[in-house]
């Protein structure tokens, strides 16, 4: 090869290395514009939907802080913690007792006083509302001659409600226990996690007993909650975890064909929730208390459900029948959880019902006393 080859051949080497790095450089100009312009949309998306949308607010993240894990649960409140509870239309004090519950503290030593627990999720918790506010406080200033304990934990179904009472519940000796179901409890009963990053125990049902699976539950890597944590703070983001997660837990419907539905249970959510609440009456009965389950207003499994209660001769308030779920003056801004009205108007509804038991654990008693030994 001629030296002028060589030269040709060298400048030749030259210019593609110069090609290849303006390449580069184009291509790195390219990701760079990209990244900036989702990152500019993203930000003119978020705040755009702050603005026009603030209801799409997220709600998660400002409950959890009062969150810890727990390996029974998934997860639980800490014991001592207090804060502000803020979120579209809600900005209310939140302090947690030594036991781990909203309220005040109730020791396990028992009374005079009737005892009646309260299990449950965000409504019993009192979400957006002041304890003085709740269901549970105001039925507190009812029925003087009764001890309420609120033992509402956000976010909770009812196989951690099970668990929480053989743990804790049958520790304060209740005389009832008042189960309160929310719409998303059913569906949850077949997940091991929710909200993305909490892990929670299931039943399954195993020939003639409910047995435990992923318990103890697993934590979540802590890469993993600080990324979903970030996210919550998104207004966008949150908005569209929750048509995700609407979609993800939608119970089967029967098919609307038909002339009559199926009888409540009608797919695997539904049949470990029938076993839950049947283990639920027998736990509380051998533990000589009384089960009352209570049906949140807007829950459209609760008539079905309602059926397979009396059934099983389980006592049972299904507040659609007393609360209107479009009114928005008994419903916070969420237009799911109940406002200070809102919670006035069930514990009205839910003292007539308890009058109704005493009166006839008080006819029963009668009718048949107790043998002396």
């Amino acid at each position: 090869m001629s030296q002028r080859d060589k030269n040709n051949c060298l400048e030749a080497n030259v210019q593609a290395k110069h090609n290849r790095r303006s390449r580069r450089r184009e291509l790195l100009v390219s990701l760079i514009v990209l990244c900036g312009s989702l990152v500019f949309s993203a930000a003119v998306g978020e705040l755009s939907v702050r603005v026009l949308f603030p209801e799409w607010a997220p709600r998660t993240a400002r409950i959890t802080k009062f969150w810890q894990y727990h390996p029974y649960y998934g997860w639980a409140h800490i014991p001592g913690t207090s804060g502000t509870f803020q979120a579209f239309g809600v900005d209310t004090q939140v302090s947690i007792n030594e036991k781990g519950f909203r309220g005040p503290a109730v020791p396990y030593e028992k009374g005079e006083k009737e005892r009646i627990i309260v299990l449950g999720d965000s409504f019993v918790w009192g979400y957006g509302v002041e304890y003085k506010d709740t269901f549970v406080s105001r039925l507190t200033g009812m029925f003087p001659n009764s001890e309420f304990v609120n033992m509402g934990v956000s976010g909770y179904s009812l196989d951690q409600e099970l668990l929480l009472f053989r743990e804790e519940g049958i520790q304060y000796r209740p005389d009832k226990v008042m189960l309160v179901v929310a719409a998303n409890d059913i569906p949850l009963h077949v997940k091991t996690e929710a909200y993305l990053i909490y892990g929670k125990p299931v039943f399954v049902w195993d020939k003639s007993e409910l047995k435990t699976e992923n318990y103890p539950v697993h934590r979540t890597s802590w890469i993993k909650r600080t990324l979903v944590e970030a996210a919550w703070r998104s207004y966008l983001l949150t908005q569209l975890n929750r048509l995700r997660y609407s979609f993800h837990i939608k119970v089967p419907q029967p098919d609307s064909s038909a002339k009559r539905p199926k009888a409540f249970p009608r797919n695997k959510a539904e049949e470990i929730t029938a076993h839950i609440l049947r283990v639920f009456k027998e736990e509380t009965e051998s533990a000589g208390a009384k089960l009352l389950v209570v049906f949140v207003d807007g829950m459209g499994e609760a008539k079905l459900a309602s059926e397979f209660l009396k059934r099983e001769e389980i006592e049972y308030v299904a507040l659609d029948d007393y609360v209107d779920y479009h009114n928005t003056q008994l419903h916070l801004p969420d237009g799911i959880h109940w406002s200070a009205a809102g919670h006035s108007k069930v514990a009205d509804v839910l003292s007539h019902k308890l009058k109704d038991l005493n009166r006839n654990e008080v006819i029963n008693r009668k009718i048949n006393p107790p043998v002396m030994k």
